[in-house]
């Protein structure tokens, strides 16, 4: 598995390239697009939250700050391969007996606390603006199926 370091924008370029080419609704229209779309299989989904997992515990903190300080770039992709790999978490791993932002921080080895909850959650709504996706009044607690849209992680 290639080493892909958040904190190098060609990496992150690179990376973000990759996804999108899984992604068949990245060419429509902001506001017209959403993650359920995305065609990546389990495998992939694991290599991409070892990858984000593995950038994410480089830190000391996981926090807002931290991560736009970190992980700073223009295109802010390492943010959009966060947002799209939270989605693949919700898919491939979330069930609505589990609680969501305990088990996706123990699938990228990080320790759940509040405050990285409220991080996560932040960081995914930016991510929804930046990539143009459709948004649910009050979001879906989980996708009911692959085709159901984004789920806003509630």
């Amino acid at each position: 598995m290639p080493n892909f370091d958040f904190s190098n924008p060609c990496h992150t370029q690179y990376l973000w390239e990759q996804l999108l080419s899984h992604w068949s609704h990245c060419d429509r229209p902001a506001g017209q697009r959403f993650l359920g779309s995305v065609r990546l299989n389990q495998q992939s989904t694991d290599e991409l939250l070892n990858i984000v997992g593995r950038n994410l515990s480089q830190l000391s903190r996981v926090t807002h700050h931290s991560l736009y300080e970190h992980f700073d770039e223009p295109k802010q992709n390492w943010l959009k391969i966060l947002t799209f790999a939270l989605s693949e978490y919700a898919y491939h791993y979330s069930s609505p007996e589990d609680k969501f932002w305990q088990g996706c921080c123990q699938r990228l080895n990080l320790a759940y606390n509040q405050g990285i909850e409220k991080t996560f959650r932040d960081l995914a709504a930016e991510g929804i603006d930046i990539l143009g996706l459709v948004t649910a009044k009050g979001g879906y607690r989980y996708p009911q199926r692959r085709s159901a849209g984004f789920c806003q992680w509630h």
